[in-house]
């Protein structure tokens, strides 16, 4: 009888998380649907694995539209989160500007902080660099024009190592 009753709970706890499950989440709070999550898998394994970033969470507040047309654009974290810093002109610096969420003590500059990119530019490629004053030392990255990187920690600069929380300085039309 217990077994019975066990098997009967089972079923009735498929049949309500089937019934969820089709019924999709009732807030965008909650994610996306299953059948988002497998057309956002299916994406990201025809992406060679790289991470896919809902078009709703890149156009949230502080998001993509946050990054002003021409300008290159950094966030604190990935998918386009906690920003953005943005600049329209070469920056061979990060120490000079500041982020209140980035660094320590009183370093908080954009300085090695970066965790995803976009280059709005109207003209031109970027490259982004490891060191300041566009040293190519210990790495560096070009990004196309209308490029973005929702997560530094996939994508690679020049030396092989991830990009996440290196960038120190960037160039327009420099390749």
């Amino acid at each position: 009888m217990r077994a019975l009753l066990r098997r009967a709970g089972a079923v009735g706890a498929g049949v309500i998380l089937m019934m969820t499950a089709l019924a999709g989440p009732a807030s965008a709070a909650e994610g996306p649907s299953a059948a988002t999550a497998r057309e956002m898998a299916a994406a990201k394994a025809a992406n060679g694995g790289r991470a896919i970033v809902p078009v709703d969470n890149m156009l949230a507040a502080g998001g993509l539209e946050a990054c002003d047309s021409g300008s290159f654009c950094v966030w604190v974290n990935a998918n386009f989160n906690d920003g953005p810093g943005q600049w329209p002109n070469n920056s061979n610096n990060y120490l000079s500007w500041s982020h209140a969420s980035c660094g320590y003590l009183n370093l908080r500059t954009w300085n090695n902080c970066a965790s995803s990119v976009f280059n709005n530019g109207n003209n031109c490629n970027i490259q982004l660099y490891d060191d300041v004053n566009y040293g190519t030392g210990r790495g560096y990255y070009n990004l196309a024009r209308g490029g973005r990187l929702a997560n530094l920690t996939i994508d690679k600069m020049s030396d092989g190592q991830p990009m996440n929380d290196r960038l120190s300085s960037h160039k327009w039309c420099s390749w």
